[in-house]
């Protein structure tokens, strides 16, 4: 979820008293769980898609962290209010957050994580972030242990480099960016054979169900591009990956990747 709202504003002023919803809904048309903050400061939204209900150790730990979240959130507003008013130009600051299923692959399950900040800036900023919940153990799992291997210079970081990097180049080009030389492009020359720049990896959906179709990594605006360009998701397709994989990994790819999720 690219930052593109702000929430609406309060007209009435609560001064530094704190408002704290949260909402369970048991409502069939409320399906998304919220955590709300509305203060004459801040304001907090925090959604989580309906479809993590399925998963409910992985939904409380999404939970805890959107709660987590909240908090922190909260209580840097909260100083900054207090010793720096004019910093917030008579208008909150503004934080959201959406948690949402990105492909379900037994036994592995990929979030994808919104985040948007507006904090009286040129303009509010996003962060994309990713989770892998491995629900047989029921914990969070890390991407890489998909892989045979992941050293740092290695032949498998290496290739995810090269593979990324070249998905980077056609979307610039399908986005009609102006490009340097892709040899020494600055927006490029941080993506090295190093799992750490590969931006935020999930799985792909897939036309199969229950399988992925390959890797998204996604990055956020400034990433892989100047602000304007907004963030990126570059998708890593089955056959490219598959002789870097584990023989177990290997059994939650198949299919194609859906075209409604090219627009992702």
């Amino acid at each position: 979820m690219f930052f593109n709202s702000y929430f609406s504003r309060i007209a009435a002023c609560f001064g530094s008293a704190l408002i704290v919803l949260i909402s369970l809904p048991a409502k069939a048309e409320d399906e998304k769980p919220v955590l709300s903050i509305k203060t004459s400061y801040v304001e907090i939204e925090v959604s989580i898609a309906r479809e993590l209900r399925a998963y409910p150790q992985l939904y409380a730990a999404l939970f805890a962290d959107a709660k987590k979240y909240t908090e922190q959130n909260r209580k840097q507003a909260h100083d900054a209010w207090q010793t720096d008013r004019p910093s917030f130009r008579d208008q909150p600051w503004t934080f959201d957050r959406g948690y949402r299923l990105r492909a379900a692959a037994p036994p592995y399950v990929s979030v994808l994580i919104d985040s948007g900040e507006f904090t009286g800036g040129a303009h509010p900023n996003s962060v994309v972030d990713t989770l892998l919940w491995d629900s047989e153990p029921n914990r969070r799992a890390n991407m890489q242990t998909l892989f045979r291997e992941t050293a740092k210079d290695g032949p498998t970081t290496a290739a995810l480099a090269k593979l990324v990097r070249d998905a980077v180049i056609a979307e610039k080009k399908k986005r009609d960016i102006p490009m340097d030389d892709p040899a020494s492009d600055n927006w490029l020359e941080p993506i090295k054979a190093d799992f750490s720049t590969l931006g935020a990896p999930s799985l792909a959906p897939s036309t199969a169900a229950g399988r992925a179709s390959g890797m998204t990594f996604h990055f956020s605006p400034y990433g892989v591009g100047a602000y304007a360009e907004g963030p990126y998701t570059l998708f890593v397709p089955f056959a490219s990956l598959e002789p870097y994989l584990t023989d177990d990994a290997k059994k939650i790819f198949a299919g194609e990747r859906p075209k409604s999720d090219e627009d992702e």
